[in-house]
């Protein structure tokens, strides 16, 4: 499976929401991934960022790094999501 096949059926698999989450952090690349920055982004309350970080923790997509912020298991540069 190539990456972009592989980066469309990781997208299939999340709620749209959490999808877009992650097409968002990963174009924005060098951006701190925490719940304030994901709630401006997505301009929603913070509570709902959180749950979207946990979804894609949850995917295995990214982890808590332990500061608040968290990090991307596969690293975007060579994300097969972050052209999409």
């Amino acid at each position: 499976m190539g990456r972009e096949a592989a980066g469309a059926r990781w997208l299939s698999l999340l709620a749209p929401d959490a999808a877009r989450t992650l097409r968002l952090l990963a174009v924005s690349r060098g951006w701190e991934i925490t719940v304030p920055v994901v709630a401006a982004l997505l301009v929603v309350p913070e509570t709902h960022a959180e749950d979207l970080l946990e979804a894609l923790a949850d995917a295995h997509l990214i982890e808590a790094d332990g500061d608040g912020g968290h990090h991307y298991l596969n690293p975007v540069g060579t994300s097969p999501i972050a052209g999409r």
